[in-house]
């Protein structure tokens, strides 16, 4: 396999990435026995959000090196984003304040974006911060045509003064909460970038069977490890472990894509490539369906394991289908225009 079916399993790879976050926000958590090694699993599942910020520098690299008017950019990212956003926000404005899950006043302020910068609100925190992403792109991009270094630099010193703040801030502060939120997925975002570049550099380099062996192993420890570091060490010990492992899975992911194209694996590409295609949708309503659902559930039992794994399937169902319904307004509005 060469380097560059990592570019060209993205969508697939972004559809396992968005189940995942779906696994991870599911909203119940046990304490012993069986259940607690569920819980670990769901709690390693928030890697699918480092793995979403790689692939995303990932295709903000290829779409800007096939074309970079700054206009155009702009334009093809907002139109994919807000026709989408306000879509969700409207029915969720809707369904939330009719069940009396937010008032009014704090739904406004919850989903302006805005709230995520002055106070951490994280209930549209990822949509904040692509916006910013999207905005200051076109700068990576230069920094790394032209002073690769600066940005190699810049990759560092953010890896660490994330880690410093997630040591030695311990209140739930709205910089904290910003910086465990994005900031610490932002080395994540700029290694997606220069995937990018490596990609379109070497594009013929090939990876052998060591390569997949190592990749592997390297997943395996770098897991194994952070559940030892998610009991007994500090948060700030598992932010440092997710960004070579997020790249270990991406590795190994696009290398078994590769040898499913060949084998019954064809469908698990289709699958994964479909849901590949509606992350941004998925990922706007699926947390709104799990708060709806998590009102009815009760935490630490059997039944209520139960309880979450039909809440994920239902999600994934329901976040699909409202996904198709957005996909159809996106392109009556692209009709129009």
């Amino acid at each position: 396999m060469t380097i560059d079916k990592i570019s060209k399993y993205r969508s697939e790879i972004m559809g396992m990435a968005i189940l995942l976050i779906i696994v991870c926000h599911s909203t119940l958590a046990f304490s012993g026995g069986i259940l607690k090694a569920y819980d670990y699993m769901r709690s390693f599942c928030k890697i699918g959000v480092d793995i979403f910020f790689m692939m995303s520098g990932l295709g903000l690299y290829n779409s800007f090196n096939r074309d970079n008017n700054i206009l155009r950019f702009y334009k093809k990212r907002l139109t994919r984003l807000l026709p989408a956003y306000i879509f969700v926000v409207v029915i969720w404005a809707v369904i939330s304040v009719g069940l009396s899950i937010e008032s009014l006043t704090d739904f406004f302020w919850k989903y302006s974006l805005v709230s995520f910068w002055l106070d951490g609100e994280l209930a549209e925190w990822f949509i904040a911060a692509i916006v910013l992403l999207y905005l200051i792109f076109p700068v990576l991009y230069w920094l790394l045509k032209t002073h690769s270094l600066v940005l190699y630099g810049l990759w560092a010193i953010v890896y660490g003064v994330t880690f410093y703040i997630s040591m030695t801030q311990v209140d739930q502060s709205a910089i904290r909460l910003i910086n465990e939120a994005f900031v610490v997925r932002i080395p994540a975002f700029l290694t997606g970038i220069l995937i990018g570049e490596q990609i379109s550099v070497y594009v013929t380099r090939k990876i052998n069977t060591a390569t997949v062996i190592w990749y592997g192993i390297g997943s395996i420890v770098l897991l194994c490890v952070n559940v030892f570091a998610n009991s007994v060490c500090e948060r700030w010990v598992e932010r440092v472990l997710f960004l070579p492992c997020a790249f270990c899975i991406i590795m190994l992911v696009s290398i078994l894509l590769n040898g499913a194209e060949k084998r019954m694996g064809k469908y698990v590409l289709s699958l994964l490539g479909f849901f590949g295609g509606i992350t941004l949708e998925i990922y706007m309503i699926h947390e709104k369906v799990l708060m709806i659902y998590d009102r009815f559930t009760i935490n630490g039992t059997v039944g209520s394991l139960l309880s979450n794994i039909t809440a994920v399937t239902m999600t994934i169902i329901l976040s699909v289908w409202m996904a198709q319904i957005i996909k159809r307004f996106e392109k009556a509005l692209e009709n129009k225009r």
